[in-house]
């Protein structure tokens, strides 16, 4: 299962996210619900219990399908995020691609070593 959203703040398109569930886990989404909190609806409609993900950071440079879907040229660098997120017995349900298109963005990381 596939979603795309596009996340905005006052008219400026911030992200771009390509998302993917499992669909025995996550059987239905449609564009109304992946324009939202698509966590929120999976929580309360499928009562997961999701825990942990893996994240992935990178710089990316739009292809040509990317710049077409942002109205940005070909080539511009992009921050890139890449997630697996796993269930309560550590199946993996999800994998996103997000692209963050503003130049000055701030990432935040709280990192905590449960083996101690």
């Amino acid at each position: 299962m596939l979603s795309f959203a596009f996340k905005f703040q006052n008219n400026e398109l911030i992200s771009l996210e390509d998302a993917y569930y499992l669909k025995d886990v996550v059987p239905y989404l449609d564009e109304k619900i992946c324009q939202k909190a698509i966590y929120a609806f999976i929580i309360e409609h499928y009562n997961l219990e999701i825990i942990s993900g893996d994240e992935y950071s990178q710089v990316h440079v739009l292809s040509e399908q990317e710049a077409s879907l942002t109205g940005l040229p070909t080539g511009t660098p992009a921050m890139c995020i890449e997630e697996v997120d796993y269930l309560k017995n550590e199946q993996p349900f999800n994998y996103s691609k997000t692209l963050y298109l503003k130049p000055k963005l701030t990432f935040y990381y709280h990192v905590r070593n449960h083996l101690h």
